[in-house]
């Protein structure tokens, strides 16, 4: 098994949030930043910011809004040249203790999972008397960060294109990619 990247911690007692929400501010230092590339699979994260509020949501659960602000380093795709990303995304994530009622999935008769995906995400489930910000961070960068980074300019070489050859296929669409492993394998053989 894989282990993980160890990341830091942000633990917020839950159980004695204020009012108006408790506000919190991270801002990493360097050994900090570099679990975090660490932890997101990326070159460097040259930096980052999380303004968040956290709060009282529903009876018992935990509302976390707020801005993450990154800029991270990843190698080109096509180059291997480092390509920085600049992130700036809003999150809303929510906490239901494991023993709440809404914590508790109801079946569904039909056999079937309905899931709206332009609707609310379904609260995560939390125990003991905290929540550490942390892995909420690293996991909505983690969803933020391209997966095929690009340099500006940056093509396939031609012999890469279209079916291993340079072509593409007789109606004009790129060959699917089992096409380009048949011509490559005949090519071994």
């Amino acid at each position: 098994m894989t282990e993980l990247a160890p990341i830091p911690e942000f633990p917020v007692h839950v159980t004695v949030l204020p009012g108006s929400g408790f506000r919190a501010r991270i801002r990493p230092d360097q050994a900090e930043m570099a679990m975090v590339a660490a932890a997101c699979g990326v070159t460097a994260v040259h930096q980052l910011e999380a303004d968040l509020l956290v709060r009282r949501w529903r009876r018992d659960g935990v509302e976390i809004t707020g801005d993450i602000r990154a800029s991270v380093e990843q190698p080109c795709v096509i180059t291997l040249e480092p390509v920085l990303q600049h992130i700036d995304t809003r999150i809303k994530v929510l906490f239901v203790r494991e023993d709440s009622r809404i914590a508790r999935r109801q079946p569904v008769d039909t056999g079937e999972l309905v899931l709206d995906p332009d609707g609310e995400d379904i609260p995560e489930s939390f125990s003991g008397d905290t929540i550490d910000l942390w892995p909420v961070v690293v996991e909505w960068l983690g969803l933020e960060i391209d997966l095929f980074p690009k340099v500006e300019g940056a093509e396939l070489p031609p012999e890469l294109e279209g079916n291993g050859n340079g072509e593409h296929a007789d109606d004009g669409r790129p060959p699917s990619p089992f096409a380009i492993l048949k011509a490559l394998k005949r090519e071994d053989d």
